[in-house]
């Protein structure tokens, strides 16, 4: 038998879950005569009842077998309901009279072959009928409900909202019911009516009292049931209790629903119900509010293609948007996206497990380098949604208490599982400014143990959301130092993907697809030129000004129109300067790998109201010895020696704040003296307070540290003046392409390692 022809039948060969017994009973309580409480009777029992026994006697009976009779309410029972026809209109309608109705929303099993509607001739609630399914999926037997109904017992069940946890509490309270003593024990024995709290998070001013009440309830012996929104802050002894989750809504407990509230005849196409609705992780991130939006459609169908409609992640991907190829000047970090978009999606084809996917990329750059653009175009390439968000967008959740923003971090991480598990097979989840989430190894302040709580659990979802096949996670920073390390170990965001400014080479391109079908034949070179070291949103917001000018001067834009508007922005920088910084530059590289201290991997040179350079560079493991630190130290000085050598003096720009090349090597003699152990003693002393600071507290630190400093310095000058020729041949491929890296860096760093210096001369006084 085909798919489609089980699609025409009104059941499918699924099985019934294990919890359908417990959430029938709980049924037969709430609506003792609901048509369909007899075949619940029949299977919460070993025996089936008696012919003509009525629904309400049916429930007694089972009552009795459970022990539960002296609970049993007989205001429970409702009025006699009238039972449905049971004539489904899909008994005289032909297959493709069936098919049809389906197409158009409509379920014929479910309709009333007279009425012509799904509507059942008996008042049933949806929002209870499902919370009765949640909280059998919940406890999934009669036993579990003992435990949480027992005397003594006290429980913290935590679901979505206070709303949904008044529908639970009403559930609850009417439909489940501890076992009772067996025939014979003393009435004493009975269990004590459960006292169910809820917590209203929606009036911050009777929170207190509620938890108040819940504390004073912890000294009575009847059963204490708590339900609370996510990340309760419980105080004291309530923090202590057991908690539990409720179930989320899915497709086997609304499939169950629906036979009850939407159906004229008891029956439903349940085939075509999985068929239509999302997946379960796509329910489970649908807030309450929203499965009873979807719950006011006519038929079952139309109520799983609505939840299929709300359950659709919302995304910033627009069809016309670039992709990964068509976005110029990304360099090498675009090939490493474009290598990420080319696995996904041989993942998606099912010919490369999801294992060797890198699925947790963290994005550094400066601003403006096109991070989030490129995540977008990692997506789109990929053809799958992206999900965009960042601690503002978590923080603007948060009304009054902080589990709110617990719960906006948790939802972001739910819809990239949900969008994954559907038809695209995958999902990009992007953190934008995820540095803004403090890290546990900074300094301790007010906040700390809040933050500590939002890193701990921004973690564990790292860890969930990683884990999970087709789900790919990209955190985006401009300062990944100020990261928690253990966000940046393999396994969460390990692979780190360095965002730079375009080359010189490259703005022209970018140029040209930002100005889309202007200026077609026009040479983009000298303006390309001119803008070394712009950013992709420079460029952009270059483009707009230009048109902007032209707009207002009534005529078409033009090259010249770029090129005044470039000169507005950036006065010209002298060629001079540009070379200075272009030298010591390259004097840091080479001498790093000169000394043998590290491999450079690339250098770029920005020139926009201010030339700023970087050096990139990989530290080869060492032992710290006094020649390892000597090594650091000489590379550290090095552009500052190259500016006096072959400039003819020497500038401030090694120096400045304490991130400076000057900064760094004074705090690295002071280290080698008080924290390494090459000092005059092997004493150990903290070299983090302020130098001045230092100088003050030991005899004759400053003295050595000028010495070592003085000595490091000269030797800088003198590996100067041997490479002069690598030196200055790099500096001028840096000017003109404003980027070296790669295959011509390594060319040039073609030179051979020199010799630990004497560091007897180096460490003087010893």
């Amino acid at each position: 038998m085909t798919y489609s022809d089980r699609q025409t039948r009104p059941v499918d060969s699924h099985p019934a879950p294990t919890w359908q017994p417990l959430a029938q009973s709980a049924l037969l309580r709430c609506y003792p005569d609901h048509p369909l409480a007899p075949q619940a009777a029949h299977a919460s029992t070993d025996t089936p009842p008696a012919a003509g026994t009525s629904a309400a006697d049916a429930l007694r009976a089972w009552e009795i077998k459970e022990g539960l009779a002296d609970l049993f309410d007989p205001d429970d029972l409702a009025d006699d309901m009238p039972m449905p026809s049971g004539t489904p209109a899909a008994v005289a309608m032909s297959a493709g009279e069936i098919t049809t109705a389906f197409a158009a929303g409509d379920d014929p099993w479910a309709t009333d072959s007279v009425t012509r509607n799904c509507r059942p001739p008996y008042p049933v609630a949806a929002s209870t009928v499902l919370a009765l399914a949640q909280l059998a999926k919940t406890f999934g037997d009669q036993a579990a409900v003992n435990a949480l109904l027992s005397d003594g017992a006290a429980t913290v069940l935590i679901c979505e909202s206070t709303a949904e946890a008044q529908r639970l509490k009403d559930a609850l309270m009417k439909g489940f019911r501890a076992k009772g003593s067996p025939p014979g024990q003393p009435p004493s024995m009975t269990p004590l009516r459960p006292e169910v709290i809820v917590l209203d998070t929606r009036t911050p001013s009777k929170i207190s009292l509620e938890l108040a009440r819940a504390e004073d309830k912890l000294a009575d012996p009847a059963p204490l049931v708590i339900l609370v929104p996510p990340d309760p802050e419980l105080p004291d002894a309530l923090s202590l209790l057991p908690v539990v989750h409720i179930a989320r809504p899915c497709a086997e407990a609304l499939i169950w629903t629906l036979r009850l509230t939407h159906s004229a005849t008891g029956q439903i196409a349940e085939d075509a119900m999985h068929t239509a609705l999302p997946p379960d992780a796509a329910l489970a991130t649908l807030p309450m509010s929203t499965v009873d939006l979807a719950l006011r459609q006519p038929s079952p169908l139309r109520v799983a293609r609505k939840l299929a409609e709300l359950a659709l992640p919302k995304t910033i991907v627009a069809d016309d948007g670039p992709t990964l190829d068509e976005l110029p000047g990304l360099g090498e970090a675009g090939q490493t996206l474009r290598q990420i978009a080319a696995d996904l999606n041989a993942y998606r084809a099912g010919t490369l497990p999801w294992s060797d996917v890198a699925n947790g990329v963290l994005l550094t750059g400066a601003p403006g380098t096109g991070k989030t653009f490129a995540a977008a175009a990692l997506a789109r390439a990929a053809g799958v949604p992206l999900i965009a968000t960042s601690l503002g967008d978590w923080q603007t959740a948060e009304v009054g208490r902080g589990h709110e923003m617990m719960r906006a971090i948790a939802k972001s991480f739910e819809t990239a599982i949900a969008a994954a598990s559907g038809p695209a097979k995958g999902a990009v989840l992007f953190i934008d400014e995820i540095d803004a989430i403090p890290s546990r190894e900074g300094p301790q302040d007010h906040n700390s143990n809040y933050y500590r709580n939002v890193t701990n659990m921004l973690l564990g979802r790292l860890d969930g959301a990683i884990g999970r096949d087709g789900v790919i996670v990209i955190g985006a920073t401009n300062h990944p130092e100020h990261l928690d390390t253990a966000m940046v170990r393999p396994g969460r965001l390990g692979l780190r993907i360095d965002m730079q400014h375009p080359t010189t080479a490259d703005l022209p391109d970018v140029l040209r697809y930002h100005l889309r079908n202007d200026l077609p034949d026009a040479d983009l070179t000298a303006i390309a030129r001119a803008a070394s070291g712009a950013t992709m949103a420079d460029i952009k917001g270059l483009v707009q000004a230009a048109r902007q000018t032209a707009r207002a001067n009534g005529r078409d834009l033009a090259v010249t129109d770029l090129m005044t508007t470039l000169r507005d922005q950036r006065p010209p920088v002298p060629q001079a300067l540009r070379a200075r910084v272009a030298v010591a530059c390259a004097a840091k590289a080479v001498t790093a790998q000169i000394t043998g201290y590290a491999r450079p991997d690339r250098i770029s040179l920005t020139v926009a109201r201010e030339v700023t350079a970087q050096v990139v560079l990989t530290p080869l493991p060492d032992a710290r010895t006094r020649a390892d630190i000597q090594r650091e130290m000489i590379t550290l000085l090095a552009g500052r020696a190259a500016e006096d050598v072959i400039t003819g003096s020497a500038s401030g720009h090694s120096g400045g704040d304490a991130a400076s090349d000057l900064a760094q090597a004074t705090r690295l003699a002071i280290a080698a003296d008080l924290s390494f152990g090459c000092g005059s003693d092997l004493i150990w002393c903290s070299a983090d307070a302020d130098p001045a600071t230092l100088f003050a507290r030991h005899r004759g630190l400053r003295d050595r540290t000028a010495r070592r400093l003085d000595a490091a310095y000269a030797r800088a000058c003198d590996l100067v003046h041997t490479h002069r020729f690598t030196i200055e041949t790099l500096a001028g491929d840096l000017l003109v392409g404003g980027v070296v890296e790669g295959e011509p860096l390594r060319e040039l760093m073609k030179v051979g390692v020199t010799a630990a210096d004497d560091t007897a001369a180096f460490w003087p006084g010893m």
